[in-house]
């Protein structure tokens, strides 16, 4: 074997590449990328990665040994073991904020990494359903329509266009009921619905019966996981102002759980956005829009007993998409889409909260990003990969 053969075969190898540019390059699985230009001219991994290097657009190449492939709008998979390689700027491999967003309006799946700006549709999955992840690494989406209630199905988060279905598995309809994933029981916890008092949760192997709702016919609220024992229930159909916590979720056993009031908001809401936001030693729960023209937020210190007012949106929006993303020990929020209320139209709008002093809400704003979904999408699922 040649020299060249040898140091290729060296540098297929390794994790960590510095191109000639000075630009590091960390080796990873990908799941989708785009290409962008091919060339037979660089003969070493170094020289394919110094060619990113005068590309603007690179993120990253592909290299088999004789091809140098410039790529971008990159999906790493960071769970897989090199099965389709790529060597990623390391800069944005550190940075790396990759989502899923699946159901609502739109029935396709789509993969957005934040850092990357970039964005990818997968196959469909369940409309208009309600999910959330039921362990580290599984998620759970379910049918809360007319048409589809009572199917569902989960999935390896890293292997998401692998489903399994569950079908008919609840104990009654729950049309525009409210889920929360409920890790210690590889579980989702479904809640309400139209015309039920009742709640059930919903596992790979079964159902079983939760504690009664805390609201009869209560829809299109919002549930939020304030710590280990304890998830916050916000707004829904009925009283709109109403909110509600429920206890002791870290027993096995749901007729443990119990149901306490919580501090009423100060804008009813319904069909509306919430997030838990980890504020340095502080849990924040956030109330963002809903139906009636609802464009204010609201946040909620755990342990005081009044809701504030935050920072407006930029017009009424409905059922956004929500994630909380830690980064570099920093948590910050996100919207993405809605329905835009006073239009009806739906939205392909990315917003960040960005704060002057997260120790003081009222320097908060909402950001809207120079990125966009693909796909415009109401009532979508979010969760961070």
């Amino acid at each position: 074997m040649d020299q060249i053969g040898a140091l290729v075969l060296l540098l297929l190898n390794t994790l960590f590449v510095l191109g000639q540019n000075g630009r590091g390059f960390i080796k990873t699985n990908v799941i989708l990328f785009d290409e962008i230009h091919s060339s037979n001219e660089p003969k070493t991994l170094i020289e394919c990665c110094g060619f990113c290097g005068i590309l603007d657009s690179c993120q990253g190449v592909t290299f088999d040994g004789n091809t140098c492939t410039a790529i971008n709008n990159v999906i790493p998979n960071f769970r897989a073991r090199y099965d389709e390689v790529a060597w990623i700027d390391a800069e944005l491999f550190k940075q790396t904020k990759k989502l899923l967003i699946f159901s609502g309006s739109n029935d396709q799946t789509e993969v957005i990494d934040l850092a990357f700006e970039s964005s990818h549709i997968l196959p469909k999955t369940i409309q208009f359903g309600i999910g959330d992840k039921i362990s580290d690494t599984q998620a759970m989406i379910c049918g809360a329509t007319n048409d589809n209630a009572g199917n569902c199905q989960y999935f390896e988060i890293a292997k998401h266009q692998e489903a399994t279905m569950l079908n008919g598995v609840f104990s009654e309809e729950r049309v525009h009921a409210t889920a929360i994933g409920i890790p210690e029981l590889e579980g989702l916890w479904i809640v309400g619905g139209q015309g039920s008092s009742t709640s059930e949760i919903i596992t790979k192997t079964g159902t079983q019966p939760g504690p009664p709702a805390p609201s009869a016919d209560l829809q299109n609220s919002c549930m939020v996981r304030i710590n280990s024992s304890t998830v916050f229930m916000i707004g829904g159909s009925g009283d709109w102002q109403k909110t509600w916590y429920c206890h002791h979720i870290e027993s096995e056993d749901p007729q443990d759980w119990h149901w306490i009031t919580g501090p009423r908001l100060k804008d009813g809401r319904v069909h509306h956005g919430c997030i838990a936001w980890h504020v340095n030693d502080k849990i924040v729960v956030a109330a963002i829009g809903g139906d009636v023209l609802r464009s204010s937020t609201e946040f909620l210190e755990i342990g005081a007993n009044e809701w504030q007012y935050g920072p407006n949106l930029d017009f009424p929006v409905n059922a956004p998409g929500t994630a909380e993303i830690s980064y570099n020990n920093v948590n910050e929020i996100f919207l993405f889409g809605g329905t835009r209320m006073d239009t009806k139209d739906r939205l392909h709008r990315i917003y960040k909260l960005k704060c002057g002093d997260q120790n003081q809400l009222s320097t908060c704003h909402w950001f809207r990003m120079a990125q966009k979904l693909q796909l415009a999408r109401s009532m979508g699922i979010v969760i961070q990969i």
